[in-house]
Parts: C-alpha cells; sequence; structure tokens
C-alpha cells in the first residue's frame, strides 16, 4: 500500500532543484517518523496529493439515479429499510487550539474541535464529507451551508423518481431520502425519528429501524478513527 501511494502521489511532490537544495524526496515525505519541525512543513502538500490521487476513487457521491438506486437497494438488504440513500449525521473532531484562533473552534462541551459532516452508504463508505467547521455549529448548521443542500434542494443530485414503498397497496409514490438524527430538519429527502413521546407500536418499530439504519454513518466514522 505505501509504495501504490507514493506511486499515484509523485507527480504531485516532486519539486525541481532550488538554491542548490536537494529536496526531499516523494517516499519520505509519506513515511512518518519526522520531527515536528520539518513534518508541518510538507504535511499540507502531502494531504492535498493524497486527496487529488485518491479523492475521486475512495469518497465518490452517486451522480445517476442508477448509482442511487444502487446504494437504495444495499440498505434494504443490509438495513430493511426501502427508498434509503444514505445516512447523514456530524462528527465532532477533538483538537489542539490552532494558533492565533481565539475561541473560534472552541464548543460548549468546553474543548475545541472541528465538525465533520458525512453521509454514508449500507456498507460503512462515505459518499461525501465536508470538514472544518468551527465546533460551535450544529450538524444542521454545516448542513444548511454545505453543497449537499443545495444539490437536493434544487434536484441537482439525480435523485431516482418517487417509488411506492413494497409494502403499500395503495402505491403511494414515496421519494427517495437520507436518514437523518433528531438535530436534522425534516425534508422530503430527509427521514428523522419520531419524536419519543406517545408513540404507537408502529410508531416505535419506525424509530427502532431508523436508529438502526441512520447508526451506519456513525460506525463508519469510529472505523476511520480507528484505522
Amino acid at each position: 500500500m505505501f509504495h501504490d501511494i507514493v506511486e499515484q502521489v509523485m507527480s504531485y511532490l516532486e519539486k525541481k532543484l532550488i538554491f542548490l537544495r536537494k529536496p526531499l524526496e516523494p517516499a519520505l515525505k509519506v513515511r512518518s517518523g519526522w520531527p515536528t519541525n520539518t513534518i508541518s512543513c510538507f504535511v499540507p502538500h502531502v494531504s492535498k496529493a493524497i486527496v487529488a490521487a485518491y479523492g475521486d476513487r475512495v469518497l465518490k457521491m452517486p451522480g445517476t439515479a442508477e448509482e442511487w438506486w444502487n446504494v437504495a437497494r444495499k440498505f434494504l438488504e443490509k438495513w430493511n429499510f426501502t427508498n434509503t440513500i444514505g445516512a447523514i449525521d456530524g462528527k465532532h473532531v477533538r483538537i489542539k487550539n490552532p494558533p492565533c484562533s481565539g475561541s473560534w473552534s472552541f464548543n460548549y462541551k468546553k474543548y475545541y474541535l472541528m465538525v465533520m459532516l458525512s453521509v454514508a452508504n449500507g456498507d460503512y463508505s462515505f459518499l461525501y464529507m465536508e470538514v472544518g467547521d468551527v465546533g460551535s455549529e450544529s450538524d444542521r448548521g454545516m448542513f444548511a451551508q454545505s453543497e449537499l443542500v443545495d444539490m437536493l434542494n434544487n434536484n441537482k443530485a439525480n435523485l431516482p423518481p418517487q417509488e411506492p414503498l413494497p409494502v403499500d397497496p395503495r402505491q403511494t409514490p414515496v421519494p427517495y431520502f437520507m436518514l437523518a438524527d433528531d438535530d436534522f430538519t425534516l425534508k422530503p429527502y430527509m427521514m428523522k425519528l419520531y419524536p419519543i413521546r406517545k408513540l404507537t407500536h408502529d410508531e416505535r418499530i419506525y424509530n427502532c429501524r431508523v436508529s438502526k439504519a441512520q447508526r451506519v454513518v456513525e460506525n463508519a466514522s469510529v472505523i476511520m478513527a480507528n484505522m
């Protein structure tokens, strides 16, 4: 894997000889173990190179109705939830306070963090991600400022046409949607739990299934954090 990464980012990291000082080879930049004062100089450059080389391959959001339908089929097979094109959630990533940033990333939990908004499919793989909002920003606020909300609100995401649920005898068309927790706003493309008050038996079953299917994005974040 190391050699594959070096080969893919080689063209992004190679530099010409400047002032008779030989630059570090790309393979040395990808490796770990450098002192802080050295690694801080090229980590941003290496990170951008990895994103440029691998971004479209490992984090590609569906762009056609058929690709979205494949995501929905996986949710139905693995999590028993229909018309689902992803699970969305925000994750708080704890950080050290950046220099000269004041309380920009300070959170009500009394530590510094950045927010990661992500959408995952039924296999714990990310389809969409935005990172970098301030620690005080809510999941709903970050979603409202994202490119994703513009795509969904203005029909730019190429979602599949509405289809009836398999068990609906009336064959009422239902839109495809993402599953979210209580911090998000209910929309035709966003489904969430019933408020936990005086629930009927069917509503309790629905909440249980939503929680189970929506949890894939939380688990995906945990898997990524432990890699």
